[in-house]
């Protein structure tokens, strides 16, 4: 395959990913380049890691971190070995789309397990019940 192709990926991954980090709070870079958005990735890193807002926003900041790493080793080869920058690149966005996901789906959900009941959730708490039984 052509190098063209190559940077045609990388430069439409740029663009996925800096669209992506807007979901986390970054602002939408208009041409980012690999560093910009690693740093960007480390930033809410950080800011997610310190949050006390509940354990889905500690695993999300543990993703972003990983998509951070992943954006720094892009970063460190320049437009060197083209596919191996794609690799990176498809590794932060795996980790973002895996963040997004725990996000979305541990949103209103507690990190500690809620005090055992006898009592079964109600059809209209179905939605809200925990992934585990209740025990009796």
């Amino acid at each position: 395959m052509s190098a063209t192709w190559w940077e045609g990926r990388r430069g439409a991954r740029l663009a996925d990913l800096a669209s992506a980090l807007v979901f986390f709070g970054a602002e939408l870079l208009e041409d980012p380049g690999v560093g910009e958005l690693a740093h960007a990735a480390g930033d809410l890193a950080g800011e997610y890691l310190a949050s006390d807002r509940g354990c889905a926003v500690h695993r999300a900041g543990g993703l972003l971190q990983q998509a951070a790493v992943a954006l720094h080793a892009a970063d460190r080869l320049r437009g060197t070995a083209v596919p191996v920058v794609n690799h990176h690149l498809r590794g932060a966005a795996a980790a973002l789309d895996h963040a997004r996901g725990l996000l979305r789906e541990e949103s209103g959900r507690r990190c500690e397990q809620p005090s055992v009941t006898d009592e079964q959730p109600s059809v209209t708490d179905e939605r809200r019940a925990p992934p585990w039984p209740a025990r009796r």
